[in-house]
């Protein structure tokens, strides 16, 4: 892009040729100068386009291991094990009767990396992680998971890259069917425990708890917890029989399943919300849910269990459907 160029966010096209003593026009609405480089409203990047590093790997059974621009990301599906490792942000996740445990360091998300996209996908277990300015929306048809991280305003839409997963009958990164998931984190840690798992969560300064069908979970954050998002982010979880979803601090959350346990809601359970200063709608059939957060800390649990969610600014919706 040259001066006389404009950007729309994808690509440069020319304006007015810079002739000798004319003056570029106006960019039209919504266009930037490009005055030789290319924005994306946050980084300059001299190759005239925007690199988003993003990572995906899938397995069936296996291993994955995800690496993105500042962040390693692992998820590990079906009675595997998984370990994310961000810039920021150590997260590690497991599905089917398998244990998740995520830790970060100073981190507002999870599961998430910093200026990078990592989306791993397998056949019995899906893992999706965001990065900073990256919203990620996973669905599967038995589980699906959605973590959004640090500066993204939409559950399904982030500033400069958009990552979406879509698995058969996969585990949620922080949701697995018997397994065990385990969230620390420096000033944000969150734990989400579903189908007959326990899930234990300690942050720096707080202590929640999520509790899934026959488990047990808990979920802890400082001032900025989310169980499976980042800060001021927003989180989106849909699946068909098995949905995990967790917001931050004020970010908002909604959680839509078919004939599943939803961490914040559940097909067939009942959710309860409550928020110190947002407002938080759940609509369930037959479980109980409870959020409580100090100041933005979320617990969710899943089937036939009970969640506690709590935020302090943030809005949270959830929606199932039978």
């Amino acid at each position: 892009c040259d001066d006389c160029s404009c950007y729309d966010g994808v690509s440069c096209t020319d304006n007015v040729s810079p002739l000798s003593g004319v003056t570029c026009g106006a960019c039209p609405a919504g266009l930037f100068k490009g005055d030789e480089k290319c924005i994306d409203n946050s980084t300059s990047i001299n190759d005239y386009s925007i690199t988003t590093s993003a990572t995906s790997v899938t397995s069936n059974a296996a291993t994955a291991a995800v690496t993105s621009n500042a962040a390693t990301t692992s998820v590990t599906s079906n009675a595997a094990t998984a370990t994310v490792t961000s810039n920021a942000a150590t997260t590690s996740v497991t599905s089917n009767a398998a244990t998740a445990a995520v830790t970060s360091n100073a981190a507002t998300t999870s599961v998430t990396s910093n200026v990078a996209t990592a989306t791993v996908t397998s056949n019995a277990a899906t893992a999706t992680v965001t990065s900073n300015a990256a919203t990620t929306s996973v669905t599967s048809n038995a589980a699906t998971a959605t973590v959004t991280s640090n500066a993204a305003t939409t559950s399904v839409t982030s500033d400069a890259a958009t990552v979406a997963v879509t698995s058969n009958a996969a585990t949620a990164a922080v949701t697995s069917n018997a397994a065990t998931a385990t969230v620390t984190s420096n000033a944000a840690t969150t734990s989400v425990t579903s189908n007959a798992a326990t899930a234990a969560v300690t942050s720096n300064a707080a202590t929640a708890t999520v509790t899934s069908n026959a488990a047990t979970a808990l979920t802890a954050s400082n001032t900025i917890t989310t169980s499976i998002t980042s800060n001021a982010a927003t989180a989106t979880v849909t699946s068909n029989a098995a949905t995990a979803t967790v917001t931050s601090n004020a970010a908002t959350t909604s959680v839509t399943s078919n004939a599943a346990t939803a961490t914040f809601t559940s097909n067939a359970a009942t959710a309860t919300v409550t928020s110190d200063a947002a407002t938080a709608t759940v609509t369930s059939n037959a479980a109980t849910a409870a959020v409580t957060s100090d100041a933005a800390t979320t617990s969710v649990t899943s089937n036939a269990a009970t969640a506690t969610v709590t935020s302090h600014a943030a809005t949270t919706s959830v929606t199932s459907n039978a």
